[in-house]
């Protein structure tokens, strides 16, 4: 009977907890949608000002491709990227889903499969990128991303 108490008491107290943690969660990924993914809806009418407000000033890049390193968040910097995606054909990139894991109550790592219109490689047309995002007096900001596998998705 004592047994079963001390598990009612637990269940509790750890309910809201579970509760918190799925909030901050949901509030990270409710930001990426509503706030991050959208300006990247149409590669024509992208404001690299309002890209570079998402990040915070010097951000680490993970890529495959090369070695990680630290990336000044510019408008310049953010222009090129822009460009890169215009001269490769790229019109608009479709967040198709994302994933949120808390870390603790201001980090969330959230996982996104992104589609580009047209994609840049047919036999690839998806792609994804993990972010590590923390929340800031002023919001949620982009600290960190990594290129990542599809299939563990």
């Amino acid at each position: 009977m004592l047994s079963r108490l001390v598990f009612l008491i637990a269940l509790v107290l750890v309910a809201p907890l579970t509760s918190a943690n799925d909030e901050v969660s949901d509030e990270a990924r409710d930001w990426f949608i509503a706030e991050y993914a959208p300006l990247w809806a149409s590669m024509e009418s992208i404001d690299p000002i309002e890209v570079k407000k998402h990040w915070v000033e010097d951000f680490r890049d993970h890529p495959v491709d090369v070695e990680s390193r630290t990336v000044e968040n510019s408008v310049e910097q953010w222009q090129s990227t822009i460009e890169r995606y215009l001269n490769g054909g790229v019109q608009d990139s479709i967040l198709l889903e994302v994933k949120a894991e808390r870390i603790n109550d201001w980090a969330v790592l959230l996982r996104a499969r992104w589609k580009d219109d047209p994609p840049i490689s047919p036999d690839d047309p998806d792609f994804c990128d993990a972010y590590l995002v923390g929340k800031f007096e002023e919001g949620w900001k982009i600290t960190n991303t990594f290129t990542t596998d599809c299939k563990a998705h």
